[in-house]
């Protein structure tokens, strides 16, 4: 991707950009498929016995990650003036980024096809078909009924050992605006807006399911979409495998050891709460924030995320919703809450195991 002529890059820049924008923004349509919906995504079937369908990845899916992926091929300006590292910064009382937190975001590449996946091939085990669709594409493999656990059980697409644990990654922000339409692209200008500031972020994941097994029913507040919901995301506590909300003990659990890979067990989990936050480290360089959300049944992710201190509420609540590509990439768009005096902003994300 490095060695792609500068005006190649734009030229493809420029033919991904309407197909990300449409997903940002529903009233924009990519000039050269107008005559198509963008958000009827086709459905796919293992054959043609099965009345089970499920949805391909939209069409923007592939876009953001060649994006993201030309976005790094430029380098990011570590400025000079910065503590060295985390342990210079605290030796002289200062809080913020370093020379070595910028290190970190400028070495981070988001994970495309082609890329081998030794954390994955480790996960798998030797005992695993290691056939390219399920090394490089274990949602893509399951849905197609290759694996152990069969379509017509419709089970959940990522287990805990994929999804949990720390990912790592950026955001970066559209020059449209996401509420106001302030600063929209045009249907036929020739320059779609761009995505600006690659801004870190993290997030430490843990996963609840929720299964038909269990008496308490599940609360009126989080059955809706998590865009829509009430509470907040530091609402939600979780210690050891159980889950709670505003103190009120939730019917979900955290699958451990063998469990976590059971696919007979997981398709029969009906809901699947995702609950999370920064670390220590990068709360002192980028921010503390706290996230919860839900895992849905087509593999879509969506994410609450809001500010733990009182001093960055400034930033309102952030919306994340992506998907996990290839087993290794959590990629996709975000957009920020709006205000009357504040309007909204958006753009995408991209973050990798850590």
């Amino acid at each position: 991707m490095a060695d792609l002529s500068e005006d190649l890059k734009n030229l493809l820049h420029q033919l991904v950009r309407p197909l990300i924008l449409s997903s940002l923004n529903r009233g924009i349509v990519a000039p050269s498929v107008t005559s198509v919906q963008l958000d009827d995504s086709p459905v796919l079937s293992p054959d043609t016995g099965s009345e089970n369908h499920l949805p391909f990845p939209h069409a923007s899916s592939a876009a953001i990650v060649l994006s993201l992926a030309l976005h790094e091929t430029n380098n990011i300006q570590i400025p000079p003036h910065l503590p060295i590292n985390r342990t210079t910064a605290q030796s002289s009382g200062r809080s913020g980024p370093t020379m070595e937190d910028y290190r970190i975001i400028a070495a981070y590449k988001t994970a495309l096809f082609g890329d081998d996946r030794p954390l994955m091939n480790k996960l798998l085990g030797t005992e695993c078909d290691r056939s390219r669709s399920k090394r490089h594409d274990p949602d893509f493999h399951q849905k197609m009924g290759c694996g152990p656990a069969p379509l017509g059980a419709y089970s959940y697409s990522y287990i805990g050992r994929f999804l949990e644990g720390v990912w790592e990654g950026y955001y970066m922000v559209s020059s449209l605006n996401s509420t106001t339409g302030s600063g929209s692209w045009k249907e036929g200008a020739s320059d779609p807006p761009d995505f600006l500031c690659r801004r870190p972020m993290q997030c430490s994941l843990a996963l609840y399911y929720h299964f038909d097994d269990q008496q308490s029913e599940v609360l009126d507040c989080i059955e809706e979409e998590v865009v829509n919901w009430s509470v907040r995301a530091c609402d939600f506590s979780a210690s050891g495998t159980r889950l709670e909300l505003s103190g009120v003990v939730l019917p979900y659990e955290k699958l451990t050891g063998a469990e976590d890979c059971d696919h007979k067990r997981l398709s029969e989990a009906n809901d699947c709460l995702i609950v999370g936050q920064t670390l220590e480290e990068h709360g002192e360089a980028w921010g503390a924030f706290t996230f919860a959300g839900r895992v849905h049944r087509d593999g879509r992710i969506t994410l609450k995320r809001e500010p733990r201190h009182s001093s960055e509420a400034g930033l309102g609540t952030w919306i994340f919703q992506g998907h996990l590509r290839f087993g290794a990439a959590f990629v996709g768009t975000w957009s920020s809450s709006s205000t009357r005096d504040q309007p909204g902003v958006c753009g995408l994300f991209s973050m990798g195991k850590k």
